[in-house]
C-alpha cells in the first residue's frame, strides 16, 4: 500500500478499506517535519544584544514551549529539542540556560500546552477622532 499524500512510500501493513487514510512516517509531508534548506543560518537573538537580559534569557524557553506545542510525537520532540539547544548554543546561550529552560518545557505535556487561555476583555475607552483632511 502507498502512502496516501504521494510521496511513493510503501507501507509495511496493508489495509483493506477504501475509506481510511494512512500516512507513512518516512515522508516530509507525513512526519511533520519542517523542510530546511540548505542555505539556513540560524539567526536567533545574539544574548549579547542590547536588549533586557530578561529577554536573551526568556528565548530558550518560548523556542522549546513551541515546540512541545508543535511536535506530536516524543521522539520527533526530543530530536528537535537537542537541534534546539546545539543551536542555541552555537549563538553564544549559556548551556545552562539553555538546558534549564528545555528541561522546564519539557516538564509540561503537550495536552496543556495547547489549551487556549482565556484573557480578561478590554474595559479602556476607546480614542476615536475624526479625520481632518486638508
Amino acid at each position: 500500500m502507498l502512502c496516501s499524500v504521494g510521496c511513493n512510500e510503501e507501507l509495511a501493513s496493508s489495509v483493506q478499506c477504501a475509506v481510511l487514510s494512512v500516512h507513512c512516517t518516512q515522508c516530509i509531508l507525513c512526519s511533520g517535519q519542517c523542510a530546511v534548506q540548505p542555505c539556513r543560518v540560524v539567526s536567533y537573538l545574539l544574548p549579547s544584544s542590547c536588549h533586557p537580559s530578561f529577554i536573551t534569557k526568556n528565548i530558550p524557553y518560548s523556542l522549546a514551549f513551541r515546540l512541545v506545542r508543535i511536535e506530536s510525537t516524543a521522539e520527533g520532540l526530543e530530536k528537535n529539542l537537542l537541534k534546539l539547544q546545539e543551536e542555541l548554543i552555537s549563538r553564544g546561550y549559556r548551556p545552562a540556560i539553555v538546558a534549564a529552560a528545555v528541561e522546564r518545557a519539557e516538564g509540561l505535556s503537550r495536552a496543556a500546552t495547547l489549551v487556549k487561555v482565556p484573557r480578561p476583555a478590554n474595559q479602556r475607552p476607546v480614542l476615536s477622532l475624526p479625520l481632518v483632511a486638508d
